[in-house]
C-alpha cells in the first residue's frame, strides 16, 4: 500500500495497520495501531479488541474514503463500519491473487464503491464490479 501513497499526498490522510517493525517508515507519522496475533486465543481476543478500536477510529476520524488491501481481520469490520456512515471503500485485491478471490475480498466486495483487481482472470471471477487496471504498484 505504500507504493500507491503518492497518489494521496494532497489529501489528509491516516494510516491504520497492524504492530510491527516497519510502522517508523509511515510517511506522514499519523497512524493507528491494532494488535495481531496468530495464536487461537490471543487472535480471537485481539480481534474483538481490533473491532471496537476500529469503530472507534471511524467514528473519531470519519474517513471520506478507506483504500484497503483488507489483509487484516479488523479492517473488514471498519470497512462496514465507515460504509454506514457513507464512507467510500476502494479495496485492492493482492497481486498474487490471479484467479481465486481472497477471503477479505469476498466480505468487502458487496460494499466497495470501487474493487480493483491486478488481473484479468480474476476480475471475471468476481464479476461486475471488478475492474483490472493491471498492476497497481
Amino acid at each position: 500500500m505504500l507504493q500507491i501513497i503518492d497518489a494521496f499526498r494532497k489529501h489528509p490522510l491516516f494510516y491504520v495497520t497492524i504492530k510491527k517493525s516497519t510502522n517508523d517508515d509511515l510517511p506522514g507519522k499519523w497512524y493507528y495501531l491494532l494488535e495481531n496475533s496468530h495464536k487461537v486465543i490471543l487472535f480471537l481476543i485481539n480481534n474483538f479488541i481490533s473491532c471496537i478500536m476500529a469503530l472507534r477510529i471511524v467514528l473519531l476520524e470519519r474517513p471520506f474514503m478507506i483504500v484497503t488491501n483488507g489483509a487484516e481481520l479488523a479492517f473488514i469490520p471498519m470497512c462496514y463500519f465507515a460504509k454506514l456512515l457513507g464512507t467510500r471503500i476502494v479495496f485492492i485485491e493482492s497481486y498474487c491473487r490471479v484467479t481465486v478471490k481472497s477471503n477479505s475480498g469476498r466480505l468487502i466486495y458487496p460494499i466497495s464503491d470501487l474493487f480493483l483487481v491486478q488481473w484479468e482472470e480474476l476480475a471475471k471471477v468476481y464479476g461486475y464490479k471488478a475492474k483490472c487496471w493491471g498492476s497497481v504498484f
